[in-house]
């Protein structure tokens, strides 16, 4: 979402090459969310709490709302983020006073952001004005020994997202890193669940880890014409139905039938389970116990079949 050249007064002077956005939106026509990273956003070293800041931008989201449409596409399927894990004040209030601007522009884009535990640890509140999703990353959250959502967001009205940034990812286990998270996503009342990275292989060929730098993050097998999934990104996929099944569960558990009460029971069940867990799963050649999401699975088949029934 390149920035057009804009007059002091926000007219726009020159529009900016849209080829790569239609290109990207043509590669994923029905996808449900488009994340788009800013890197910052700047105009001209002008003050982010500025009038002409907030007018530039305004002129730079109308723009691209409306050719997001004549593309076919819903802008508030967009998903903006500003800079990546802002870790002091400064780049917290410039996240702030853009999400300002994206609510004034009346726009549907949304403003995401995935503060660092240097931000969330250290304020016993943490501001959060227009910005429509917050991300923490899951294993900040379990270096604190608790898991739950930080009590500095516990205000945050907006979509709750979790993520995990474990780059070793051929050393990680699919089940204690991959398909858990989902579950851990539920028990924090996330909405959404992310990991780094689908595309980073390291700077060498998924295929070959030898060439890698070590870093190879990615749960895919991809080289130039083809893509392959990996064990990792099957137990992703499986902890995205068991999310599912898990929200079913807990529309049940609302209930004050004697299914409800079954749901309840169930789901304090899972919740002891996941909170009980520790960090040391994340690799593979750690001894654990790999049965009980298996088995809390069938239990909630069988309790969601017979509420259907």
């Amino acid at each position: 979402m390149p920035t057009p050249r804009l007059s002091s007064s926000g007219a726009l002077l020159e529009l900016p090459s849209t080829g790569a956005m239609k290109e990207w939106i043509g590669r994923w026509p029905n996808a449900k969310k488009y994340f788009v990273y800013l890197d910052g956003l700047e105009f001209s070293g002008i003050s982010t709490n500025s009038p002409e800041y907030h007018l530039r931008v305004n002129q730079w989201l109308l723009f691209w709302e409306r050719t997001i449409r004549e593309m076919g596409v819903a802008p508030e399927k967009f998903s903006i983020l500003l800079i990546d894990e802002p870790n002091n004040e400064l780049e917290w209030r410039e996240t702030l006073d853009f999400a300002q601007s994206v609510r004034d522009s009346g726009t549907d884009f949304r403003v995401f952001t995935n503060p660092t535990e240097s931000l969330w640890k250290t304020t016993s509140a943490l501001p959060t004005g227009y910005v429509g999703e917050i991300a923490i990353n899951l294993r900040d959250v379990l270096e604190t020994g608790i898991l739950s959502w930080p009590t500095s967001l516990e205000d945050f009205q907006g979509e709750r997202w979790v993520y995990s940034t474990f780059s070793d990812v051929r050393n990680s286990d699919p089940y204690y890193y991959n398909l858990i998270q989902a579950w851990r996503t539920f028990v924090l009342h996330g909405s959404g669940s992310g990991f780094w990275s689908f595309v980073d292989s390291g700077g060498a060929l998924a295929w070959d880890d030898l060439e890698s730098n070590g870093t190879n993050s990615s749960p895919l097998y991809f080289d130039g014409a083809t893509v392959f999934p990996s064990k990792h990104l099957v137990a992703i996929q499986e902890g995205q139905n068991d999310f599912a099944y898990l929200k079913a569960l807990e529309n049940v558990s609302r209930s004050r039938s004697s299914d409800g009460d079954l749901a309840r029971s169930l789901l304090a069940e899972i919740r002891t389970w996941i909170e009980g867990l520790d960090d040391t799963g994340r690799v593979w050649n750690v001894d654990r116990e790999r049965s009980q999401a298996d088995e809390f699975r069938r239990r909630m088949f069988d309790l969601l079949n017979r509420d259907a029934r």
